[in-house]
């Protein structure tokens, strides 16, 4: 079966994660707001304010962060819905910060603070989806942090505020390449080293040569996986609930393959790919499916059991290694290293 979800938990899920993760439409990414440039503006006073404390995150003051700088990343359902600054928000998990930046994930629950039961809800997903997210994150139903930075409700806001605790950079809606460019700039990120040359390795047909026109991924699988173990699939996957089937995607292997079977968007993207392991073989079947690959785990440095997602770009580089964990932002940093795109969540 694979699970629909229902419209409260639909509204629920689009407050707490961004677009990147798969909410939103990627074909509406450029539909945004009139207001979608890039704008600086310095608040009258340093900012106040707070983010409540919600599951294991503690209250932060807006006024104790002065000193250094500061991100805040906001998300609503109707930025969501609209799949805005999904380019942003990988290069935002791609970038590497300065030290002393403090960064948080904000979901704007204000339009929904009177819904009954919602709250209660969107703090239940929270909390499950909070490690899978780079920078910690809050809701902010009551307008706690949001109305003293200046937020408006429903387009996608980047705000930073600088050490004197000054709004120093505002971006709203959809982020163009100059637009990115520009928020780099003012949180000083820098772009990650270019990968390594991919070292010498053959999986089935797949070498160095055969991957060098569109790249090719490869997920190593460490244990046996059933493909009735596997939640999101249209036939014979996971029946369980939910519940079950979030406990199901906590293991290694079965959220590698259900990701890559269910979540990235192969077309019109010819990549080429193989699972490498004990697993179902009808699974993708355009991918090769080999038993064990000795050599090309040597080769990737991974130790027999691992369990581990690798991709090789267009230009021979080995553009992605992680092995046992999988948070969603590293699963769009592989998906983004070969060029594919996210398939937006059922509704």
């Amino acid at each position: 079966m694979r699970a629909r979800l229902s419209p409260l938990f639909v509204i629920a899920a689009c407050v707490a994660i961004g677009p990147s993760h798969g909410c939103g439409d990627a074909s509406k990414n450029s539909d945004g707001p009139a207001q979608d440039s890039t704008v600086n503006d310095a608040a009258p006073a340093p900012v106040g304010g707070s983010l409540p404390a919600q599951g294991d995150l503690p209250q932060v003051d807006l006024a104790s962060l002065r000193g250094a700088p500061a991100l805040f990343v906001v998300e609503g359902r109707e930025s969501m819905e609209k799949g805005q600054s999904k380019d942003l928000k990988l290069a935002l998990d791609r970038w590497s910060y300065p030290s002393n930046l403090r960064g948080f994930v904000v979901a704007d629950g204000r339009p929904y603070r009177f819904i009954p039961g919602l709250k209660d809800m969107a703090g239940e997903f929270l909390n499950a989806m909070r490690p899978e997210l780079r920078l910690p994150m809050y809701a902010d139903f009551q307008g706690d942090a949001l109305n003293p930075l200046g937020v408006e409700s429903g387009a996608f806001e980047l705000v930073v505020v600088d050490a004197r605790g000054m709004v120093a950079h505002r971006h709203r809606g959809d982020a163009e390449a100059e637009d990115i460019e520009a928020i780099r700039l003012a949180l000083g990120a820098s772009e990650p080293p270019p990968p390594p040359a991919a070292p010498a390795f053959k999986i089935g047909v797949l070498d160095n040569a055969a991957c060098g026109d569109h790249g090719c991924i490869f997920v190593f699988l460490g244990t046996r996986v059933e493909r009735s173990e596997i939640p999101g699939l249209k036939s014979g996957g996971f029946e369980g609930s939910r519940e079950e089937a979030f406990a199901m995607l906590k293991k290694a292997p079965i959220r590698l393959l259900s990701q890559v079977a269910t979540r990235w968007d192969y077309e019109p993207t010819p990549i080429r790919g193989a699972i490498i392991g004990d697993g179902p073989s009808d699974l993708l079947p355009a991918w090769q499916h080999v038993p064990a690959a000795k050599e090309a785990r040597e080769a990737f440095g991974l130790a027999p059991d691992t369990t581990a997602l690798v991709t090789v770009d267009p230009q021979g580089r080995m553009a992605f290694l992680a092995e046992e964990s999988f948070p969603f932002w590293r699963l769009g940093q592989a998906r983004e290293s070969v060029g594919l795109r996210d398939i937006p969540w059922e509704r």
